[in-house]
Formats: structure tokens, C-alpha cells, sequence
């Protein structure tokens, strides 16, 4: 499997072309090897290299697709559980005009299984009845159906995927999807990011004050760097990424959760969007669960994570879930760092946090959002169950596993926007602007 690394120069960005898919037109089926049709709704985008020669739009290469989205039987009316699918994961060239073929993707689809056992569906089966990750091979076809203009241009897009057996013999259970399709081909507009809006302009705002209310957490943009561009910074797409805080810790009296939180999306903030490109939009609720049914998670320990995963209206793969908890243990031993990643690089992240230690290190969030992202601690190979590769953090920067982390980012950190390990739910911002990166190293 090649690694592909974004080159963030203004050059690259003058070859880029992104796609919004949205989940009215993307509608999608699901064979599965018992002949079964499970039914998808998705919503994500797809980053194409190419360019144009005369009237004419040549595709390059495909960067990036990224989908999530709900499945649902053919009988219920409800959703069956949550899949995502991001790729390509290897290098890819076109070889026949309108086609690309071999596109290697992840699918991850650990919630059908969950909400399989939950409902009963398959009586007998003993387990998962999906395994959590599985690779599809995909193939791509692609015709021009506009004129040309400034901005980009429109493509009719059929996607076709089928079991990659090579790589899903080694997996502990089978792969249950025979074959991915969309129902119908789609229209997507592709805006030329080399006509995307700067964001040089510098606008000095005001310090970010701790959120005093629940109410007060709103969807939060981070506020736009104050430092200028340097003449020769690497430039990308500003990104976005939907949060979500749920608040499993007992709290003491007067204590103000949804400040702390706020602190900790400040330290975010601090090393993401303003030395880098990512931005933040971050769910108006802070959920308090006190119900006694969520009480064993407020020690939580990593031996819970499948249970945790069954427990009703907790995890979601439409945000990344933050927990705030009381501890996070490992096997039964407190974890020195306070903090704890599950599912990195997927749509269904799950990242936990030890409330004593959100009061300490204002950059816990920063770091484990890191690993959430695809970056592992730096000198550290970190093998994730699907046999992905996290990139390696920096040392001496918010992904050294240290406390209090440090509010450094780095050049190699941001390579991961250009990865495709990237978590499906990091998106393009709509309207696309670019900006520069204001790593310190």
C-alpha cells in the first residue's frame, strides 16, 4: 500500500477540484454475500486532480472520497446503522479516457453490526455479524456534461466497488459486502479550489472567553489567524470538522461544564485553525447523561468499548463524539495522559477525556483530535486494526504524548489534510477558501 502525501503548494492547489455529494442524489445499494439489499444514504465529497485543454476537463488522478452516511433495509423504515468510506489508498492514474479503475477503499461499517445484534436480525449468529473494516476495490467512471467556466465544471459520476479478497482473507470474520453501487449516476458540481477566496486578510478579534452556559456553545467557527501569510507558506482548502460534547463525569457543585469545554475547543482552536487549516463546528449541546444506565462509563475502561458502542443515543458517526469522563482506564489501570482515541481516522471516532485532566492541559483536545484526524504519537509506528498506517506525529509538538501538550504544530502534522487516512468526516468548507499554514516548525 503506497502512502500518499498531499504537496500543499500553491501549485497543487491550481490542479484541484472539489465535489459536494450530498445525500438527496447519492443514493446507493449495498449487495451482500447472503443476498441480502441494504439501502444507502450518504453525503461527503470527492478531490480530483485534473485540468483543462481547451473545452475539454482531463482528470488526472482521483485524491480523495470521502462518504458517510445511513443504511437502511429494504423493510424498515428506521436506519440499520452507519457506514463510511474514504480512499483511494493507493496511487492512481487514469488509463482509459472516462474511467479509472482499481481504486482501493476502507469501509467501515462496525454500527451494522452493532444495531444487527441489537435488533436480533440474524438469530443463531453468534459475534459481529459485519467485520468492522473491510477493504473494497472501486472503479470510477466519469463523463463532462458542462461547459467550462472559471469556477469548474460538472460531472456525471458512477461509482461501482466489489470485495477485495487479497486483502479481507486476513480479516478475523467475512466481508458480508459483495458489491457497492450507486443507484443512479450523479451530477457534482467541481469548483476549481484554485478560484477559491484567500484568507490573507488579517482581523485581529478578541481573546476566546470561556463559554459560561450550555447555551453558549453554539456552532463556534475558530476565530481567523492574526498572523499574515508568509510569501512562500504552503497553502491548502480550509477544512471543517463537526464536534460534539457529551458530558458522562460527575460534576461538583458549581461546576461549569460547558466552560471547561470551551477552553479545551480554545486549545483546538490555538493549534489547528490558527497554525494550520482546520475549522470547527461545534453541536450547541452538552449532553449531562445522570441517568443510572450511563453510570459504568464514568470510569472508563477500554474493555467497554464494544458495550459502549451498543449503549442507545451515545456514539454517532455524523460528529466526532468528545466524553468527558471521571477516568479512562486501560485494563483496569488509570491512564497517565487523560485522554483516549477510539476509532482514529474514522467516521465513527470516539475521543474520551479525563475531566481533572481537561482542567490541566488546555491542549488534551488538540492532541487526541490529532490522533482522531490519522496522526499517531511521533517514533511510533501505529498499526490500526485494518492494517492502515497512522502518520507519525512530530516530536516537540501537540502530538508528543506528554502533559501538558504542548501548542506546537508542525509542517509533517498538516500532511495528514493531504492523506487519505484523513477522518471522512473532515470536509472542504462550502464556499471553498484557501489559506496558508502558520506552522511554528
Amino acid at each position: 500500500m503506497t502512502e500518499q502525501i498531499f504537496d500543499v503548494s500553491f501549485e497543487e492547489l491550481q490542479k484541484l477540484y472539489v465535489g459536494r455529494v450530498n445525500p438527496a442524489d447519492a443514493a446507493g445499494i449495498i449487495e451482500t454475500s447472503d443476498g441480502q439489499q441494504l439501502l444507502l444514504r450518504k453525503f461527503g465529497e470527492i478531490l480530483l486532480y485534473g485540468g483543462m485543454e481547451g473545452e475539454t476537463f482531463v482528470l488526472n488522478e482521483v485524491r480523495r472520497i470521502a462518504l458517510v452516511g445511513k443504511v437502511f433495509s429494504e423493510s424498515d423504515k428506521e436506519p440499520f446503522g452507519n457506514f463510511s468510506l474514504v480512499g483511494p489508498l493507493n496511487t492512481n492514474s487514469v488509463e482509459q479516457e472516462g474511467v479509472i479503475n482499481n481504486l482501493i477503499f476502507q469501509f467501515h461499517y462496525r454500527e451494522l453490526s452493532i444495531i444487527g445484534i441489537e435488533k436480533k436480525r440474524y438469530a443463531g449468529e453468534e459475534g459481529v455479524y459485519f467485520p468492522p473494516v473491510v477493504h473494497m476495490i472501486g472503479n470510477m467512471k466519469w463523463q463532462q456534461i458542462s461547459d467550462i467556466t472559471n469556477l469548474g465544471v460538472r460531472l456525471a459520476i458512477d461509482l461501482e466497488l466489489f470485495d477485495d479478497p487479497e486483502f479481507n482473507q486476513g480479516i478475523e470474520l467475512p466481508n458480508r459486502a459483495n458489491r457497492i453501487s450507486l443507484e443512479k449516476t450523479i451530477e457534482i458540481d467541481f469548483h476549481w479550489a484554485g478560484a477559491a477566496r484567500s484568507n490573507d486578510i488579517i482581523t485581529v478579534q478578541g481573546e476566546l472567553q470561556p463559554l459560561m452556559a450550555v447555551a453558549a456553545l453554539s456552532p463556534l467557527p475558530c476565530f481567523q489567524p492574526t498572523q499574515p501569510c508568509q510569501a512562500d507558506a504552503p497553502r491548502m482548502l480550509i477544512r471543517e470538522l463537526p464536534l460534539r460534547f457529551v458530558n458522562l463525569a460527575t460534576l461538583d457543585s458549581g461546576e461549569n461544564i460547558a466552560a471547561l469545554c470551551g477552553d479545551q475547543i480554545g486549545g483546538v482552536c490555538d493549534v489547528w485553525r490558527q497554525q494550520a487549516i482546520l475549522n470547527l463546528n461545534v453541536n450547541p449541546i452538552i449532553d449531562d447523561r445522570l441517568e443510572a444506565i450511563f453510570d459504568i462509563y464514568r470510569d472508563f475502561d477500554d474493555s467497554q468499548w464494544s458495550d459502549f458502542l451498543q449503549s442507545s443515543g451515545l456514539p454517532s458517526t455524523n460528529q466526532v463524539d468528545v466524553y468527558v469522563v471521571n477516568d479512562v482506564l486501560a485494563g483496569g489501570v488509570s491512564l497517565s495522559g487523560g485522554g483516549a482515541t477510539y476509532d482514529a481516522s474514522k467516521a465513527s471516532v470516539a475521543i474520551f477525556l479525563v475531566k481533572s485532566a481537561m482542567k490541566n492541559n488546555r491542549f488534551l483536545l488538540a492532541h487526541e483530535l490529532g490522533h482522531g484526524l490519522g496522526l499517531g504519537h511521533p517514533d511510533i509506528v501505529t498499526t490500526l486494526n485494518d492494517g492502515i498506517v497512522l502518520i507519525a506525529g512530530t516530536g516537540s509538538s501537540v502530538m508528543q504524548a506528554e502533559t501538558p501538550n504542548i501548542p506546537v504544530n508542525t509542517t509533517t502534522n498538516c500532511q495528514i489534510f493531504g492523506s487519505p487516512i484523513l477522518n471522512p468526516l473532515v470536509l472542504v468548507a462550502i464556499p471553498e477558501v484557501s489559506d496558508c499554514l502558520r506552522v511554528l516548525v
